[in-house]
């Protein structure tokens, strides 16, 4: 019976030892499925705090983009009112040009003594001419003094341009050039012989309008 019970006893605390180590690998890979779920959740963490400041950034580029269309809504306005008043300046120069000649005509017509005529019919133009051209500069001295707020590139460029600018760019063109020609360049025939439009057919005007119907075009759409 002791050589029998010895042997079981050795068979037992053999088996003990084999499970025994059992338990402990069963435990070292516990630990590493434990350490592999923790790096897993840690870089889900990391993912989220990542997606969180994107989102964040999304968020203040959104507002900043809605900023920026806010300003370009305010800066469109502020053209198309700029835009407004320079059709009236240009609108007005013309029609004061127009009058101006259509009443010299009219006082040529009236007189009897042409030389007279021509005198009291250029006194009258030069005093007509002044008065529209203050009114006309006037408007485009409201005009620089309140400009839209566009870019910094832009301002600076109104800014330097002077009003008379738009008076040589009216006057460059060949058909204004013969709508304001003195009677002395008409008798001469130097202006070259252009068909007569009317006032708002003129450039600039004409280029007003085109900007004009492109405005209507872009609106309806």
């Amino acid at each position: 019976d002791t050589p029998s019970s010895a042997a079981s006893t050795r068979e037992a605390l053999l088996a003990l030892r084999q499970e025994h180590v059992r338990l402990r690998e069963a435990n070292v890979v516990l630990r590493e499925r434990e350490m592999a779920k923790r790096r897993e959740i840690d870089g889900l963490c990391k993912t989220r705090e990542a997606a969180a400041k994107e989102l964040a950034q999304i968020q203040r580029d959104s507002a900043a983009e809605k900023e920026a269309l806010k300003r370009c809504q305010q800066q469109r306005l502020g053209m198309q009112k700029k835009l407004e008043r320079c059709r009236e300046a240009v609108t007005a120069a013309v029609s004061s040009v127009d009058r101006i000649y259509s009443e010299k005509e009219g006082l040529l017509d009236l007189s009897g003594d042409e030389e007279e005529s021509t005198q009291v019919g250029r006194v009258s133009a030069v005093e007509e001419a002044t008065a529209s051209g203050s009114v006309v500069a006037e408007m485009l001295l409201a005009l620089a003094a309140s400009p839209a707020k566009t870019s910094a590139n832009a301002d600076e460029q109104n800014s330097e341009e002077p009003s008379k600018s738009a008076y040589d760019k009216y006057t460059a063109g060949t058909e204004n050039a013969v709508a304001i020609a003195t009677p002395a360049i008409k008798k001469a025939d130097v202006v070259p012989g252009v068909p007569e439009v009317s006032a708002d057919q003129r450039a600039p005007l004409r280029d007003l309008n085109r900007v004009r119907l492109l405005d209507a075009k872009s609106d309806a759409q």
